[in-house]
């Protein structure tokens, strides 16, 4: 058995074929392997070896396998910062007989990107303070760069690269029409740091939908204000529009199959169904294109994920929830529209929402003119 605890195989079928009374075949289907851990820490030691070298695919036997092997946590526990290579995602499949259940072999793929060729980029932004970190990050996401090559320098030499996290969602509060990125990470070389971006769409797409939102947009703010209103009038005006065109995507939420696009201000406004995170961005795109300041909060209500506004008003900050004001949402059938979330104060949006006080500004401590 111990021979056997050491091969580079295990049986994963026996099958007997009984041809005469004194004749019977037995067939043994075999897994080979190319390592052998007989224990967790061999197994990680492993793992480690065979990602830090950029291998794509191997098969591993685990001697004293149980349930417990979590191959992802596993992953995710291993220090692979002197690795050259950046691991983007795998996939795994166990082979076992059950006669021998503590004895497997794990075939594993690896996806990677070579961080060789970060290395060296032909232009990059020197950084000498956080305005440059979220100047560089707004100018690169507008162009649809998937890589953003930044040198932190002067005061930025003693910031964590992970400051870049902080400076996209910053980018993103404040920008609407940048709302269209799925994921993003980033990889440091000393100083340098290389901010790698995932969009939700192709990049063609994204630009032929930035630009018909841009159009609406203008199109909408012409028929809807003017400049002999109030920066209050004309926010009202924004608010009531987007409630009374836009319906809430009730039935994919429902069946958790909210498409992309209802995330986006695209959906808000050129196909006008959406959920929170649309109707936010184009709220917020209408409101800056009529010349008011506002932000984008990304916070909870009702304990699940959800995006609405600050609006600055004659100095001060007031929030306002244009998902939370429209009707359907709210289990309304009737062509109504809502103001229980137009122009409300910290305290008031706390009670059923939630979100990190130290990130935005801080509210009035009164609600604006109500509304008569």
């Amino acid at each position: 058995m111990l021979t056997y605890k050491n091969a580079k195989y295990i049986v994963t079928n026996v099958k007997t074929v009984k041809k005469s009374r004194n004749l019977t075949y037995i067939y043994v289907k075999y897994k080979d392997a190319n390592y052998v851990a007989n224990t967790r820490r061999e197994f990680d030691d492993i793992l480690l070896k065979v990602i830090k070298s950029g291998i794509t695919s191997t098969s591993i036997k685990i001697n004293g396998y149980t349930k417990n092997y979590n191959f992802e946590r596993i992953i995710d526990s291993l220090d692979l910062s002197s690795s050259s290579f950046f691991l983007t995602g795998f996939s795994y499949k166990v082979y076992q007989h059950g006669l021998i259940p503590n004895q497997v072999i794990v075939d594993f793929t690896f996806k990677y990107n070579d961080l060789s060729q970060y290395r060296y980029p032909s232009q990059k932004y020197v950084l000498k303070n956080r305005s440059d970190l979220y100047n560089a990050i707004k100018d690169e996401l507008y162009n649809l760069s998937d890589r953003i090559y930044l040198q932190f320098a002067d005061a930025m030499i003693f910031e964590k690269p992970s400051i870049v996290f902080d400076y996209i969602t910053k980018v993103l509060e404040d920008y609407g029409e940048l709302y269209y990125i799925k994921s993003y990470g980033y990889i440091s070389f000393g100083s340098n740091v290389v901010v790698l971006i995932n969009y939700t769409f192709p990049r063609n797409n994204i630009k032929y939908m930035r630009q018909h939102v841009e159009i609406k947009a203008k199109d909408i703010l012409s028929r809807i204000i003017n400049d002999n209103m109030s920066e209050y009038e004309k926010e009202l005006a924004i608010h009531d529009y987007l409630v009374s065109n836009t319906k809430y995507d009730y039935a994919n939420v429902i069946k958790n199959t909210v498409p992309d696009e209802s995330h986006t201000s695209y959906g808000a406004l050129i196909k006008g169904i959406a959920v929170c995170d649309g109707y936010a961005t184009a709220f917020n795109i209408l409101l800056r294109m009529a010349g008011i300041e506002n932000k984008i909060v990304y916070g909870f209500a009702n304990g699940v994920p959800h995006a609405w506004n600050l609006v600055k008003l004659d100095g001060q900050w007031y929030h306002v929830d244009v998902t939370f004001d429209d009707p359907v949402v709210n289990g309304g059938e009737m062509d109504i529209i809502s103001y229980r979330y137009f122009n409300v104060t910290d305290n008031q949006i706390l009670i059923d929402h939630s979100f990190d006080r130290t990130r935005y500004p801080k509210s009035s401590t009164i609600p604006y003119t109500p509304l008569k």
